[in-house]
């Protein structure tokens, strides 16, 4: 009769903790199980036997990472409904830059891993928010809450994918932002909320 394997208490945590770090730098189909596992004296069968596969492991990180980008938006935030939008959407792009593989993980399309896959997500709830501070304020021109988020989250999302895709070794265009947001501005926000800002 086989007895269960036995592993430290403390494997789960390391083993997350090593596929974070690995994973800021490459992409699930990258990493190596068996690397992963050698990093933190263990074995690839540990992994199977803890997380069940490679895509449950990859979205113990994927929520991790979700849960940090979510709060570098909320954080800080000023009180001004225009303002506030204005620090989200800069934060969600900082945080894109700072963390651009979990960020490709995060909207990768892999439901398995965890990425965001409708405008339903939770990754979403800080737009979705900022967006109803304005509303709130009747800052907003006409259009539905979804119509409304799509369009922001595609213009940022489109704008951070084309930086991180086109200059990837160089900083960021700081006037080509700007310049993208007072746009994307300035086809969400009325006319009396622009005059004001």
């Amino acid at each position: 009769m086989s007895r269960a394997h036995t592993y430290p208490d403390d494997l789960r945590e390391r083993l997350i903790a090593a596929a974070y770090a690995r994973l800021q730098q490459e992409s699930p189909e990258q990493m190596a199980l068996r690397e992963l596992a050698s990093s933190v004296d263990t074995s690839t069968n540990a992994i199977y036997s803890i997380f069940g596969s490679k895509n449950a492991l990859v979205k113990e990180v994927t929520l991790i990472a979700k849960e940090q980008f979510r709060a570098a938006q909320a954080h800080d935030l000023p009180p001004a409904p225009i303002g506030a939008l204005e620090h989200g959407l800069r934060a969600y792009r900082r945080w894109a830059h700072a963390h651009p593989s979990l960020y490709r993980i995060i909207f990768g399309g892999n439901a398995e891993q965890g990425a965001a896959t409708s405008l339903g997500d939770e990754t979403l709830q800080p737009l979705r928010t900022l967006l109803e501070r304005l509303e709130d304020g009747r800052l907003l021109r006409q259009g539905t809450h979804e119509g409304r988020l799509l369009a922001v989250w595609g213009a940022l999302h489109g704008h951070v994918l084309l930086e991180l895709s086109l200059w990837p070794e160089q900083s960021p265009d700081e006037g080509l932002y700007h310049e993208h947001e007072r746009t994307l501005l300035r086809g969400l926000l009325t006319d009396a909320a622009l005059a004001s800002s």
